[in-house]
């Protein structure tokens, strides 16, 4: 994959890298430390046990947000989005990071699948303002192209590595307030490297399984596929557990903790009549994009929130902890005064919005297809896009959080409601930058090698 961005040194994998000539700016008294820490394919799933598990097992307490939702189920652009504050298509921003049997070579990647040169980052944004930043990860594909602005960054294929690395770091100068983001993935797959989730022996028979049961090579017991997610995000959590516990108390320290993106198990519903394929994050499904969220910090006591907040309100939230001006353009709220909604996500040729307890996804079957694609905002605001049910799916997610139920056809009047807000998001602080999307890249990134979407 192509070099890192503002001058970071890649060096190989597993190399802590440093940016060379990086300002040394004096930070103002007083200023907190800042620790993100995410995993990746974990869901916040109302009933189950996996999500709190994970909390439970970090020993972190604090305002807890229960409808939380990340901006894409890819945790490649998901985490891009975060870091940059902006949705992935306003950054702009593509690329699953495919791997194991599906990988494509770092030269195979499209313009998109990294962070601008000229977007400004969380980590970018507070070293103006005197902090020390560093970006750890383990096993998360693309990790490199999303170094841009960190002082420090590392990327490794085990936990372990990735774990020490970031203790090393923090401990090695206390003199400056520091920004920390840790990220926990597994590479192939959001499954939180547990050996106990089972896979198809061929992943293309996942899509080709719920068109005829008969080329399906496993019968997935859904318990046991429960208990398995929840063991691993059991083990997640005890992972960052041994990280936080070791962090001190040299000044106030703010702390996140969360996940990029969620995940299917055995549900099939969301997708108007078509069933949802097996354990999988690549469609835009509500169980997809809802994470656990928490926020810790002096003050905090332990509560739980149901407003409905998104992963880009967490660079303004830490831009205020810190006494930074968020930069123009990012739609994110604090997360201690945000409003209630909306949330929006996108994925391929997928769109997605929630309002109040109803989402709305919007697919316009592009095979291949990015959501920066212009296409796809065409065919969204063309009136008459409206009109093949199969473009469409709403349903009520608070009641209804598997989505089992479409009720596009039943609430003509809501589904219109739903429909004119997300033109106005794509159209609006969600929209692709004009001067971003040249011909030259329009047919490079049509032409990107690609299986199945991004």
């Amino acid at each position: 994959m192509g070099g890192l961005i503002l001058s970071l040194l890649f060096i190989g994998c597993g190399a802590v890298i440093e940016a060379p000539n990086t300002p040394n700016v004096a930070a103002k008294p007083g200023l907190p430390d800042l620790v993100i820490t995410m995993v990746t394919g974990l869901r916040d799933d109302p009933g189950a046990e996996a999500d709190e598990g994970f909390l439970a097992a970090t020993g972190l307490h604090g305002r807890r947000f229960l409808n939380a939702y990340a901006q894409s189920p890819s945790p490649f652009a998901s985490l891009g989005s975060m870091l940059t504050g902006r949705y992935v298509g306003a950054i702009p921003m593509c690329g699953l990071m495919l791997s194991g049997d599906r990988v494509h070579r770092d030269d195979q990647q499209p313009w998109c699948a990294t962070i601008p040169k000229d977007r400004e980052t969380l980590a970018s944004v507070l070293s103006i303002y005197g902090y020390r930043t560093g970006i750890f990860t383990a096993s998360l594909n693309g990790a490199h192209r999303l170094s841009a602005g960190f002082q420090t960054a590392s990327h490794d294929a085990a936990w372990s590595s990735t774990l020490a690395n970031a203790l090393d770091w923090w401990t090695a100068d206390t003199d400056q307030p520091r920004l920390m983001v840790v990220v926990l993935s597994d590479g192939d797959g959001p499954v939180l490297q547990s050996p106990e989730m089972p896979r198809f022996p061929e992943r293309k028979y996942q899509w080709l399984e719920p068109l005829d049961p008969r080329i399906g090579k496993l019968k997935l017991d859904e318990e046991s596929i429960h208990s398995a997610y929840e063991k691993a995000a059991t083990k997640a959590g005890n992972s960052i557990a041994s990280v936080l516990g070791r962090l001190g108390d040299v000044r106030p320290r703010w702390t996140l903790l969360g996940s990029t993106n969620g995940m299917s198990l055995t549900e099939r519903g969301g997708f108007y009549e078509s069933p949802v394929p097996l354990l999988t994050n690549n469609l835009l499904v509500d169980r997809a994009v809802r994470v656990p969220l928490l926020i810790s910090g002096p003050g905090v006591d332990d509560s739980v929130s149901d407003a409905v907040v998104e992963l880009v309100d967490v660079f303004p939230t830490f831009a205020k902890l810190a006494g930074a001006v968020t930069p123009a353009g990012v739609p994110g709220l604090d997360l201690f005064g945000r409003p209630d909604g909306p949330a929006y996500a996108e994925f391929g040729d997928m769109l997605w919005l929630r309002v109040d307890d109803y989402s709305l996804t919007f697919r316009c079957t592009q095979h291949n297809a990015t959501s920066i694609d212009p296409g796809i905002t065409n065919v969204l605001t063309d009136p008459k896009s409206s009109l093949p049910n199969a473009f469409y799916s709403m349903y009520n997610v608070e009641k209804d959080p598997m989505q089992n139920v479409n009720i596009r056809a039943s609430q003509p009047i809501r589904f219109e409601q739903l429909r004119t807000a997300l033109i106005q998001m794509r159209t609006g602080v969600a929209a692709v930058p004009n001067d971003t999307i040249t011909p030259e890249r329009l047919w490079a990134l049509r032409m990107a090698p690609s299986d199945g979407y991004w």
